[in-house]
């Protein structure tokens, strides 16, 4: 009995190995990788991890992070996910502490979701531990460590709900629960992977709902989830939904499409430590990568007869590959919503690697078992070997990219950006200092340090191009600060005082919505003179001046958050402690 417990357990143990590797490669050069959205997400994540250590909560407002700027971020942007990453911040108390621990978790779920996938469709343990950790290497998966991209949620649950398609694909019914649960994590962690991962599973449904012995049933069972996943993520959906109706929202940049789709890319070497990077890592596709997912297609094809889901998530799992590169013809999309929203096509990467790999683990379970079946000793032996070598040539090939960014301490073209600052002019010395900061138990000194403008989600007067944008929040807010002390007061507020040496007008460092309240010197104003970005321009008096912001978010609004949030905490409990879990849906 405790050598099958040992053998159950000891392919994930294998996989928090391999997590653990990874992160410590860049526990070996003790520097915080500065990536391309770090510096905006460890603003979220300070936001909420100030608002916990102060027991002063803002669900709209940003009070302590993004300049004290008043700017609704949190709220729509995965609050939840953000709440939980504050705590932990405030657990570990540093940046580098918080991204090797977050690192570690997002390799693991990450991998043992695709070992549970390749298990669930009768994958024998030792090929699913290696296919699996040849997912943990490619895609979105290591941009969490190396950019911070919230795309690698996507990639750590993308596994999950192959396990949901296959659960319903054998047993002809919708795993309601199951689906419910993942989609709501998704919703409230990042709602592009909720839309890719809806995207991972509607072909999979039509087909499930067209097998169905009971299709009413399946339909109602759709429904429930459906419902579910609404209830549980109002606190996502609801201010969101209240934002956006009620003010004018710059929305997120407008990205060239074709550039950042999928394409093939040449080995190189690091110019830090001069080791071969093969990468195959967001919008890069390794060529060995590619014959690996060629011979796939070869496999399923060749045993179609007898593996028709083999067939099916390959050919799909090429397709999306295909509509991800920049052999889809992107250019002709470049002025639709898809610039804006999907920005990049290589995030379709994140559902059909899953499926490719799911497809590879199921063709290698059958070769293999064939070869053993006909005495083709030879034949087993290649394909064990080959397997093997190309999970530790993926494996040495990421080891190789994380050491050479985290050697810099900066993933490339960080440095480059024109929104991006690094210290006070981005040399050097105050680089150093910037990675200095992330190691000290303060993150705020980090937060002070390192600054990026990012306009997404503002509140602007009419529309504008992103460089505009950006210009007014740097001109209204940044550079305003300086003149403007700001406190956090009680009841989720902001307070700015300034002191002017005779009567006049004053642009205050903060940005306003519709439903943003002003009090200046004791008396609420709400006619005053806006910037692009909703900055007010208030009249000041001689001496001393004192004005306070707050957000009255409507009382159906407060309503809709506290019964989501209440509802979440009951569907956590119930889900790890209920009792007919196991009964019931095998999500676990």
């Amino acid at each position: 009995m405790n050598h099958q417990r040992l053998a159950k357990w000891l392919p994930y143990l294998f996989l928090t190995m391999m997590a653990m590797e990874f992160v410590f490669i860049q526990m070996r050069t003790g520097r915080l990788i500065i990536g391309s959205d770090s510096i905006f997400h460890f603003n979220q994540i300070y936001e909420a991890e100030q608002q916990i250590k102060n027991h002063n909560f803002s669900y709209f407002m940003s009070i302590y992070a993004f300049h004290q700027s008043g700017r609704v971020i949190n709220a729509v942007y995965g609050p939840i996910l953000t709440y939980l990453l504050g705590a932990l911040l405030l657990a570990v108390k540093s940046w580098y502490r918080l991204q090797v621990i977050t690192s570690f978790l997002v390799y693991l779920v990450a991998g043992c979701g695709m070992y549970w996938a390749l298990k669930k469709a009768k994958v024998r343990p030792w090929i699913g531990a290696l296919i699996a950790t040849i997912y943990m290497t490619m895609g979105w998966v290591p941009r969490w460590q190396m950019g911070s991209n919230y795309s690698a949620i996507t990639g750590m649950l993308a596994p999950y709900m192959l396990v949901v398609i296959i659960k319903m694909l054998e047993e002809k019914k919708l795993p309601w629960i199951g689906l419910a649960a993942l989609m709501t994590i998704s919703v409230e962690s990042h709602l592009l992977t909720a839309l890719l991962l809806s995207l991972l599973f509607l072909p999979f449904w039509l087909y499930g709902l067209r097998k169905s012995e009971e299709q009413k049933r399946f339909i109602l069972d759709t429904a429930k989830a459906v419902a579910v996943t609404v209830i549980l993520s109002l606190q996502v959906l609801l201010p969101l939904l209240l934002i956006s109706k009620t003010n004018l929202l710059h929305m997120p940049q407008r990205m060239s499409l074709i550039a950042n789709a999928l394409h093939l890319a040449q080995p190189s070497r690091s110019i830090k430590t001069g080791l071969l990077i093969d990468s195959n890592t967001r919008d890069i596709l390794s060529r060995w990568v590619l014959l690996f997912f060629l011979l796939q297609a070869a496999a399923a094809v060749i045993l179609r007869k007898k593996q028709k889901f083999n067939l099916a998530i390959t050919a799909y799992g090429l397709l999306l590959l295909f509509i991800s590169s920049k052999l889809f013809p992107w250019q002709l999309f470049q002025t639709s919503f898809l610039s804006k929203d999907l920005q990049f096509p290589s995030r379709l990467v994140s559902i059909a690697y899953p499926l490719l790999l799911l497809g590879a683990g199921i063709s290698a379970e059958y070769l293999i078992a064939w070869a053993k079946q006909h005495d083709e000793a030879m034949l087993q032996l290649l394909l064990v070997a080959s397997l093997i070598f190309f999970t530790g040539s993926r494996v040495k090939m990421v080891n190789n990219q994380i050491y050479s960014n985290s050697g810099w301490g900066y993933m490339p073209g960080v440095k480059k950006s024109h929104t991006t600052f690094l210290g006070e002019d981005n040399d050097p010395d105050d680089f150093e200092i910037v990675q200095n900061t992330s190691h000290t138990d303060h993150p705020g000194y980090f937060i002070f340090e390192a600054q990026k403008i990012v306009p997404d989600y503002l509140a602007v007067k009419k529309k504008a191009t992103t460089k505009k944008v950006n210009y007014s929040f740097f001109n209204s807010v940044v550079w305003k600060n300086q003149g403007v002390k700001k406190t956090v007061i009680s009841g989720g507020r902001i307070k700015l005082t300034w002191t002017k040496r005779q009567a006049g007008k004053q642009q205050l460092p903060v940005v306003t919505y519709a439903q943003s309240s002003l009090t200046v010197n004791g008396k609420k104003v709400t006619n005053y003179k806006k910037s692009l970005v909703g900055c007010p321009t208030v009249l000041s008096k001689q001496g001393k001046n004192t004005a306070i912001l707050s957000f009255n978010d409507p009382c159906w609004v407060k309503a809709g958050i506290a019964l989501s949030l209440l509802l979440n905490i009951l569907a956590a409990i119930w889900l790890i402690f209920g009792k007919r879990l196991a009964s019931k849906v095998e999500f676990r």
